[in-house]
């Protein structure tokens, strides 16, 4: 089946229609659509004929706007004769925010250049398989490390718990024994990150082998993955102990912080890799990997550092979050899952999805700390796992009307304008826009989402960096 995908390139042209002329940046944000400009994407109707005689083109059509933002006339400057009436319809039922300048409403031209394309839906396992497989021959060779294989001196804890050290907290030079004092901005080369590398690295390898053999079905990746995965979470000489309660320690002052639990969202894609490597674990093995997540759930529930945490409305609660909602999906726990839903309904939704959240408010956002686009790659994952059957997170709004859609759309939007920009050193691959795609059949997004991962190979500094275990 053919589908199609509509995309504004860009207002081209603004010309005031006042008599003193008026010269206007392509992205000025003075002149902003209603609804943004997925809300002329969506009213767009691809003619039938041009469908399928497979014709696309560029309409660029030059239209007026008054003072009150009424689109009162359009004029084609270029386009095709099958596509150009479908844009021109589409246009005239949209309404923008009145143009202020110095303080008054002002009437201008503007030229919007609107992009047809017949496209197929995005087979992600084709899609997939040949990054998939860039990295797992290398993850194939990888040998098993653990964190008993790299103590640290100045834990609280034994070799089998998880420790780390805050990166910009710096020890008093006229005396080691004093606490640590943070430096914001100057990160201490001494301070101990070898346990958060080793954590991340697993995340990277299971998932990885994991992948391969979903696309290949060769049990040589399955069994690698197996490896890495008894190491971790089954062998009690060698495994980790399931908290974090030593994470993010400042020598001399803290043992651990909440912030800490942070740094386990790699668990996150180890979970969804283990229904696909299951089959190579004996009974008793199954049920010790239980019992570990199992541990690790009640320390997310019970320990202060988890009640502390998730009280936050940052990037921390969704990491923690979103680890929750992972366990509860492997464990099959419909009453922690259920308790997940409503600390999404109550807290994470409503924080992210005001109009004056980080998110939302393009004077937050800009300067937003925690990247905009790994919390709505967050929000958006949270919203995949939550959903089922019975509970579609995707259709849940707020009191005000916002959802998910209505923040990955924004996204979207500033993407395609050039507008937003990323933020810090995520480069990460963006899967809001292929899980909002695929969740709301938006091919918009999954364009787009396909689009940004053309070129050479790449892996997330995200930690969710395999789609083929998420989208069927």
């Amino acid at each position: 089946m053919k589908k199609i995908i509509l995309c504004l390139i860009g207002f081209l042209l603004l010309v005031s229609c006042a008599t003193t002329p008026l010269e206007i940046s392509d992205n000025d944000t003075k002149l902003r659509m209603i609804g943004g400009k997925e809300a002329l994407l969506d009213a767009i109707e691809y003619p039938k004929y041009a469908l399928n005689k497979g014709i696309e083109g560029i309409v660029t059509i030059l239209a007026y706007i008054d003072t009150s933002g009424s689109v009162l006339e359009c004029k084609i400057i270029g386009g095709n004769e099958f596509l150009n009436e479908a844009a021109i319809c589409a246009l005239e039922k949209q309404h923008f925010h009145p143009y202020i300048l110095e303080g008054k409403k002002r009437p201008v031209r503007v030229a919007i250049p609107i992009s047809f394309t017949i496209s197929k839906d995005i087979n992600i396992h084709d899609f997939e398989s040949e990054r998939v497989k860039y990295y797992a021959y290398h993850y194939l060779n990888e040998p098993v490390l653990i964190l008993t294989d790299f103590p640290a001196e100045r834990s609280s804890g034994t070799k089998h718990e998880f420790y780390s050290e805050g990166k910009t907290w710096w020890p008093n030079p006229k005396d080691p024994d004093a606490a640590y004092t943070i430096r914001e901005g100057f990160t201490n080369p001494d301070a101990f990150r070898k346990h958060i590398a080793l954590l991340e690295r697993v995340g990277e390898i299971i998932p990885g082998l994991t992948a391969v053999y979903r696309i290949t079905n060769k049990n040589v990746y399955a069994e690698a993955g197996v490896k890495h995965l008894k190491a971790w979470f089954i062998d009690p000489e060698t495994r980790m102990e399931a908290h974090m309660k030593y994470a993010q320690a400042i020598p001399n002052r803290r043992s651990g912080r909440d912030v800490g639990i942070y740094e386990a969202l790699s668990l996150v894609e180890i979970l969804q890799s283990i229904p696909y490597l299951e089959k190579f674990l004996t009974d008793e093995e199954k049920m010790s990997l239980r019992s570990w997540f199992k541990d690790y759930s009640d320390f997310l529930v019970d320990d202060p550092k988890g009640m502390s945490i998730r009280m936050r409305k940052d990037t921390y609660a969704s990491a923690y979050l979103l680890q929750m909602c992972a366990i509860a999906r492997y464990l099959d726990d419909g009453f922690l899952l259920e308790s997940c839903r409503d600390y999404f309904r109550q807290y994470s939704l409503p924080h992210f999805a005001s109009y004056d959240s980080p998110l939302l408010n393009s004077d937050l956002n800009r300067e937003f700390k925690n990247n905009i686009f790994l919390n709505t790659d967050l929000l958006a994952l949270l919203t995949h796992i939550l959903t089922d059957k019975d509970y579609n997170a995707w259709e849940q709004t707020i009191s005000t009307g916002q959802g998910v859609g209505d923040i990955v759309n924004y996204l979207y939007s500033g993407i395609l304008n050039n507008e937003l920009k990323k933020m810090g050193n995520y480069d990460g691959r963006f899967l809001s826009l292929l899980f909002a795609g695929k969740a709301y059949n938006n091919h918009h997004y999954l364009e787009l989402w396909r689009d940004l991962q053309n070129g050479e190979p790449k892996e997330s500094e995200f930690p969710i960096r395999q789609p083929v275990l998420w989208i069927k």
